[in-house]
């Protein structure tokens, strides 16, 4: 063979070799699980791992690849026990999670409890984020979905950074979004006024899949937490500390902006009676770990932790 041959040879050697390791797969994965086939936010898995994504353009994505190739997690994320408990107040770094509903993501940290907990707050407003700019707020629920989230979905959410102020409207993230405990809940008779049948524990709610909201009360998460952390250890809660507090304030059963700036709020999946849940809330010079006065009727906001 002369040079040219050679030359020729090689080239055809590794177009074969492109086509069998790289177009040909993609080709079958595409074919067997077309993204023109399948709505808007639907995913699939590949061989028991891979997650597809549908996005809005049509085109799909490999949140497998991603994750391989990013510092992130997806939302079935079980990795939690390989991070080392830290003890008091410190924190051991956990990787991003991504939120395959929205890919919104969030910061996780391992604390001295032994749990996996997001520490920025919840920003989840449905497959085409209906809370993006929402002033309006029906705090109180209803017997009927309000398919805010989705189809068959209830409660209601208030976006923050409109008509709020600092640390709202410091950028697009800081406060999450406010949400009445129906939405955090997501059950019919988590409205306000109604006695709640539901479940107080392991409750996703609003959660991504593999987290759930934490529990109040005596012996909930809050408080296991605080006391793990070493009560009353008022600057873990502080923004600059392991949770990452945010004074995000709440807002009123009408969606009225209250104490942005001042305070900070969580909701939790226990409740008082039909009107109030536990909840934790703070300020610059104290904590309130089991504080009985979050409103079911007002906007909170939520942090998940992992199963």
């Amino acid at each position: 063979m002369n040079k040219s041959s050679n030359c020729q040879f090689v080239l055809l050697i590794f177009s074969l070799f492109f086509c069998l390791f790289f177009i040909f797969p993609s080709f079958i994965h595409a074919r067997r699980f077309s993204p023109f086939s399948m709505p808007v936010g639907a995913t699939t898995t590949i061989n028991g791992r891979e997650v597809i994504k549908v996005t809005k353009t049509g085109k799909f994505v490999s949140l497998a690849w991603w994750k391989a190739k990013s510092n992130t997690t997806m939302q079935g994320w079980d990795d939690c026990a390989s991070l080392t408990t830290p003890t008091g107040t410190n924190f051991t770094q956990g990787p991003t999670l991504t939120d395959i509903r929205d890919g919104k993501q969030y910061e996780i940290r391992k604390f001295a409890d032994g749990k996996c907990w997001m520490v920025d707050n919840l920003m989840y407003g449905g497959d085409i984020d209906a809370c993006a700019g929402k002033t309006t707020f029906i705090g109180h629920g209803s017997y009927d979905p309000s398919n805010q989230f989705g189809a068959g979905t209830y409660g209601d959410c208030r976006d923050p950074r409109v008509g709020g102020a600092d640390p709202c409207t410091v950028d697009s993230t800081t406060c999450g979004y406010y949400y009445n405990w129906q939405a955090a809940m997501q059950h019919v008779t988590a409205r306000d006024g109604a006695v709640y049948t539901g479940p107080t524990t392991n409750v996703q709610g609003l959660c991504p899949e593999g987290w759930r909201l934490p529990t109040g009360n005596t012996g909930g998460d809050f408080d296991t937490l605080h006391t793990s952390a070493g009560s009353p250890a008022i600057g873990f809660w502080q923004t600059s500390q392991g949770w990452k507090g945010v004074y995000s304030g709440i807002c009123s059963s009408t969606g009225s902006l209250v104490n942005q700036g001042g305070y900070g709020y969580w909701l939790s999946s226990t409740p008082v009676n039909s009107s109030w849940s536990y909840g934790m809330h703070y300020g610059t010079n104290y904590v309130s770990i089991n504080y009985t006065d979050i409103s079911r009727a007002g906007g909170i906001p939520i942090r998940c932790l992992k199963n």
